[in-house]
Parts: structure tokens; sequence; C-alpha cells
């Protein structure tokens, strides 16, 4: 059967102590949905991506029925969680999967490749308003062999760059292209780099674009088990303007998988993992000067344990500092996050691990520029649940805001694939989880910015009491004082007249006592909105008054 809905129960659990400060919750989970195929098998997210006017877009792949692996792509109110559209893309053979997402204003682009019947490269444009499909391009290389698109970029003109690999004479080659706005072939392109070793298995794995037109490509290069990391810069017109390897001291592998631009397109950092030993690896990031491809600075992160260290992600601020994150090995636990802020002279600033009982995995790290805040999120195993999604940020200071972990309907694993946040009060996250009766489906996720929670008293009151708002009317913020006489999880919502409920100010176990809890309507319209308390049985319903 086929399930597609909001999942209606959201589980945050925290454990406080009296104090006289302040004591934060985990963020709120604003929605949440799955996205289940119509052949009920397995649907698997990689990636989302907001535009300015603040849709969001999610895409991954999914088996159909007789069709094999389609593309879908899906546009999410962003207020409510619910489906604006769904687009599948089945090719002409029984798989197409995809890679990477990008949006502008007015469309949304995927990559990937589609079995047609050698695996090519295939870029789709979305109408972002209605998400009907404006081209579908597939690139089949000299070789007729494996092709795979792996990163996606467009700058302000809808000029549309993919970069991946291409068979080129048996052996695998980095191949950039490039499609205008109407999804034709731009003179000049694609752009193959051979490089000096016609053998080689070479893979781009990252691509940035600077204002003047430039490409900037990341990935590995080299015969399996020696590979270097190799970065290129390609004009507008296809021309490789220069290219760089990195070899680490063992000559072992060396893989390139993340690249950032400084805000002015002068400085190219990368970021990735060499190994140190034939069993460990430490993670590397390197800057590049933007112009000629020269190294300027270096910097590498060996773990505590002196053990396996694998950058997974990298991220950069207005302020040209740059954030990576990735697994690093933490003996009996497994693997722990292991976010770095560096200065952009690759200067370490801060080093954060978790500390978790199993093993952390993270996927993708972004940065929050309205507010300095850090975002990585992944996969963390506890047990009994399996892997779980795991989602943590931090403040530009490196103090942790909030650690935010998600289960599924069952204990299978979950795995977040992507995140992005367009202020503190809309974050979203991606990937694949466990649900019974439908397997593994798309599991998305929008969080809003915690809420201060004030144990006021540690007296223990009689009975679950909630008080009127103070004050009331209100502009823009409320408080809410309300009592707790036993151990519970308490719930604190916010409706509008018409009932929906518009925000959840406490989610959480709470210990007996009293507490005041502040909402914060700025973004709301004046007007009437009540608020509920559910505890153990207990309910009720008050009124108050937004007036601005």
């Amino acid at each position: 059967m086929k399930k597609t809905g909001t999942i209606l129960f959201f589980i945050a659990l925290s454990c406080l102590c009296f104090s006289s400060t302040p004591i934060f919750s985990q963020p709120n989970t604003i929605w949440a949905k799955v996205y289940n195929g119509p052949a009920n098998l397995q649907d698997s997210s990689v990636g989302v991506t907001i535009n300015s006017a603040g849709n969001v877009f999610i895409t991954g792949w999914s088996l159909g029925s007789g069709t094999g692996a389609d593309i879908v792509t899906i546009r999410y109110n962003p207020e409510t969680g619910d489906t604006i559209w769904v687009n599948r893309y089945n090719g002409t053979n029984a798989e197409d999967k995809v890679s990477a997402i990008v949006c502008d204003n007015n469309a949304v682009y995927v990559t990937g490749w589609s079995f047609t019947p050698s695996r090519d490269i295939v870029t789709i444009k979305y109408d972002a308003a209605t998400g009907s499909r404006l081209w579908v391009k597939t690139y089949n290389g000299t070789g007729n062999g494996g092709d795979y698109g792996f990163a996606i970029a467009v700058n302000a003109a809808g000029e549309v760059y993919v970069t991946g690999r291409s068979d080129v004479g048996g052996a695998q080659k980095f191949t950039t292209l490039k499609y205008d706005a109407a999804g034709n072939m731009v003179a000049g392109w694609p752009s193959i780099y051979t490089g000096p070793l016609s053998t080689t298995f070479d893979q781009a794995q990252a691509i940035k674009l600077d204002g003047s037109g430039n490409a900037y490509i990341t990935g590995k290069s080299g015969t399996a088990g020696t590979e270097n990391y190799l970065t290129l810069r390609i004009s507008s017109g296809g021309i490789v303007d220069w290219a760089t390897r990195y070899n680490g001291s063992l000559n072992g592998e060396d893989n390139a998988v993340a690249l950032v631009l400084d805000n002015t397109g002068s400085q190219v950092f990368v970021g990735g993992y060499s190994f140190r030993t034939s069993a460990v690896q430490d993670y590397v990031t390197i800057k590049y000067n933007a112009a000629t491809g020269d190294s300027l600075a270096a910097a590498t992160y060996n773990g505590p344990l002196g053990s396996t260290d694998q950058l997974t992600a990298m991220a950069i601020d207005n302020n040209n500092n740059v954030y990576v994150t990735g697994f690093s090995a933490a003996g009996s636990t497994g693997y722990d996050y292991a976010t770095i802020k560096y200065n952009s002279s690759l200067a370490q600033q801060w080093v954060q691990r978790t500390t978790n009982s199993g093993s952390d995995f993270p996927f993708f790290i972004t940065v929050d520029n309205a507010t300095g805040n850090v975002y990585v999120t992944g996969s963390s195993f506890a047990a009994g649940t399996g892997y779980d999604y795991l989602t943590i940020s931090y403040s530009g200071t490196g103090t942790m805001n909030w650690e935010k972990r998600e289960n599924s309907s069952t204990s299978g694993n979950d795995y977040a694939s992507g995140i992005a946040v367009q202020d503190s009060d809309r974050i979203y996250v991606t990937g694949s989880a466990n649900f019974s009766g439908t397997g593994i489906a798309f599991y998305t996720l929008r969080y809003s910015k915690i809420m201060a929670i004030d144990p006021i008293s540690s007296n223990i009151p009689a009975s679950f009491k909630l008080d009127q708002n103070y004050p009331n009317p209100f502009n823009p913020v409320t408080s809410i004082r309300f009592d707790v006489p036993k151990s519970s999880f308490v719930k604190i919502s916010v409706f509008d007249v018409m009932g929906r409920e518009v925000e959840n100010l406490v989610n959480q176990q709470l210990k007996a006592g009293e507490y005041l809890a502040a909402w914060d309507a700025a973004r709301y319209s004046s007007g009437v909105y009540f608020y509920s308390i559910a505890a153990d049985g207990y309910q009720i319903t008050k009124k108050m008054i937004l007036a601005k």
C-alpha cells in the first residue's frame, strides 16, 4: 500500500535539571513527510535544496513497477509539508539514478545517470512552480561505456554545468558538460580532461562556479590505490586553464570529495582524505589560488586515536571561514562526527566531536550566514533502533546549540543524506528511512528554532496547570506558564482560528516543576490563536490575541 503523509508524532527527549538559567529544548519538528513510490519498493532520497523564495525541493531514486529505478523530484510546501508536485522520470531502460540537485528561482535541476542501454549522464530541468520537465538531456561519451553525473551547478544566466566521469577509450575521465538555458550543449563543450595517463580512473565529484564564468572541479585521478586529488579550472569556453594534483606522503589513495570558493572568487578550497598508512586516512584540506592553481596552504586532521579520519563534506561562510566534517575513529564506540572550523588561512579554530555510544557518520554540512550557525547531518547508531538521523547545530564559536535524533517507526536503519537551511526557523533534512509496511522510503523533515523553557521553581505542583499567557494581547512575544506535577511527556501547541497547528512550543519529557515557555510570533499575522497543553491524559486549551 502506498503511504505518503505527514508523520504526526515526534519524539523529543531531554534530561532536565533545575537551575536559574534557561534550559533549551531540541528544535521543534514542524513537519515530517514520507514518500513511498507506487511499487512499495526501495526509495532513496539523495538531496534537498531551497531557493530564495523559500521553496523546498527533494530528489532521489525510486524503484517502480516494472521500470527499475526512476528519478523522483518533489516540491513541498515549506510551511505545511504538503506535496505540491511529484515528478517521476523513467528513461528508456531499467535504471535511472540521481546524484545531485540545485535550483534557482524558476527551475530545479538534477543530474545522475540513465541506462540507455549503456549508462549515460542524464540532466533534467523542471519548472519550479509546476514540476513539469522543461528538458531532459543525456550524454553518451566517446567510449560508449559508463558515463555518470555526480555534481551540478547553475549560473545567473540559467546555464547548467554537470561534472562526473565518462568512458574515453576504455578509461574513465573527468567530463564536464555545459548546457544553455534551453538545454543545448554550449559550443566548446563538453570539456574532457585526459591527463598524462591514458589508463587512469578519474572521477569528478564536486563543482563550483565563479562570477566570471569559470568552473572549478575536483575529484580523484589515477590508478586504483594510488589516486591523487585532481582539481581543475575550466573557462567559460570549455578550456582547462589549470590542473593541479595532490599526492600524499604514502603515494596511496588521495580522494578529493568537496570544493568551495571564497566570496571573492580568488581562492579555492578542496577537501578530502589521504592515506597516511595502508589502513589509516587523514582529512586533508588545501587552499589554491583560483587564478593560477598554486597551492597556498594545507591542513590535515589526524584524530586522537591516530586511526581512520575520512572527510565527507565541506562548507564556507561569508567571512571565508571553512568548515569540514567527516567520521573519525573513536575506539570501542566506532566512529564520531568530527567537525572542524578553519579560518581563511586554514588555521584551525575549533574541533567538535560527537560522543555517542555507537558509530556516527556525517554526510553533509551547511552554514546559515544569517546566524553564523553550522549544521551537520548524517546517521548515528543506537542500540534497539539501528542507524538514526543525527543532526547537530553549532554556533560559529563551536558551541553546540542542539542535537536532534530522528528514528522512523521501525528498528531499521535511517540515513540522512542532505540538509538545507534558510534561517534558524527553516531547517530541512532529507534521507531514507525504514517504515513498517513500506520499507525504505524518502523521509524529509522541517525543524524550526528551539524555544527556551525556564524551570522557574523546583516546587512540586499538586496538579497539571496551564495559565493564561502574559501579556495578552501581545506583540510579538508572550510567555506561557505551566505546571507539571510528575515526570511526563508534555506537548504545548499553538493553533490558528482554523484549528491548524502552527507551532510546537514544548514537545519533550519534563520533570515535575513549574515552567515558563515563550512564543515569538513575529512571523505570524495578527489575530486570535489558541494554545493547549497535553500531558498524561490532561488537556486544556486557552485563547490569546496577537495584535501588531
